[in-house]
């Protein structure tokens, strides 16, 4: 738990304060995959109409197949875009719906990363973060809002989808800066990292501790 706070940690900016509060939150509260994470876009985080904001998990062409989300169809093609499968909750896409203190940092996190970039900065953004753009091949609103689409039109600084998480250069986040931010997290707090064999990833441990919360929390079914 007091992972989550990212407070007094060994990271230098604020950026990678609320980087790390934000992706522990989505995989410890949420359920969410290290690999669904990295692949949110700007396009997957959505308001309704009654305030409720959620976040869509779905496969894009752009995204690297080892980041898959699993429980979703798999995009071998853009043409792909245009399928009543990908198009279908549940099986195109999933819809987790956030808790109001994680809105909120994601929020701040897109005023702080994606907003008011000027020179080298919205250069870097503009080549290095890019992401398909699914709305623009589902031309029915209704079916936009039903898949849960934010219109990146309104909200990026070029129009276009971009990946949520980025790093301090402005490019989208990968894998391996993010465990290595990670790991630094962990051994400043103390906690045992496996060397040599693996017996549990890191990112895993968060998603383990959502199941072990809807079990003793929420009483929930161990094997659901």
């Amino acid at each position: 738990l007091k992972l989550r706070e990212a407070k007094g940690l060994p990271i230098s900016n604020k950026h990678n304060r609320l980087l790390a509060r934000c992706i522990i939150d989505l995989m410890f509260l949420h359920g969410l995959r290290i690999g669904e994470v990295l692949s949110l876009t700007l396009e997957d985080f959505y308001t309704d109409s009654d305030g409720q904001a959620c976040i869509s998990i779905r496969n894009r062409f752009s995204n690297p197949i080892y980041r898959n989300a699993k429980g979703c169809m798999s995009v071998q093609r853009i043409s792909d875009y245009h399928s009543r499968d990908y198009q279908k909750k549940d099986i195109g896409y999933q819809v987790v719906y956030l808790e109001k203190q994680v809105v909120q940092d994601i929020m701040e996190y897109i005023s702080l990363m994606h907003d008011f970039l000027k020179g080298k900065a919205k250069r870097a953004y503009k080549s290095k973060s890019l992401a398909d753009t699914v709305s623009q091949y589902i031309k029915s609103d209704k079916v936009q809002r039903e898949m849960k689409m934010t219109d990146v039109s309104q909200v990026s600084i070029d129009g276009k989808n971009h990946y949520l998480f980025l790093n301090s250069r402005y490019a989208a986040l990968t894998d391996s800066r993010w465990n290595q931010l990670l790991r630094q997290i962990f051994q400043y707090e103390h906690i045992g990292i496996d060397y040599g064999s693996r017996n549990f990833g890191l990112n895993h441990r968060f998603r383990h501790g959502y199941a072990v919360m809807l079990i003793h929390n929420l009483k929930m079914d161990a094997h659901v």
